[in-house]
């Protein structure tokens, strides 16, 4: 993250330039824009990781991969990338993280 004042960030993937300031917060943890923004998952396509928290560089057991969409209980399913037999299901509406080096 870059350095934040009133008004002002800095941008840490390119240096020395400056944008506004657009901070979303969510349960309690800022995130710049432009550096790391949520996306619904509803909007990936089956087979793409993710994880659940704006994490740059995530462990295997953060990382999740989209399933199939369970039509019954209006859900996602979704694994882990570590465990191939822990099952989550996810509503489309939930905002999750794909812009990290895995």
């Amino acid at each position: 993250m870059g350095i934040v004042d009133n008004r002002l960030c800095v941008n840490t993937l390119q240096p020395y330039t400056i944008a506004p300031l657009w901070v979303y917060v969510r349960k309690g943890i800022s995130i710049e824009r432009g550096i790391i923004m949520p996306v619904k998952l509803s909007s990936l396509k089956k087979g793409d990781y993710f994880t659940l928290r704006p994490i740059a560089e995530p462990r295997e057991t953060q990382v999740y991969i989209r399933g199939d969409y369970d039509r019954s209980t209006r859900k996602y399913d979704c694994g882990k990338f570590s465990d191939i037999s822990y099952s989550r299901e996810l509503p489309g509406k939930t905002l999750v993280y794909t812009d990290f080096t895995f």
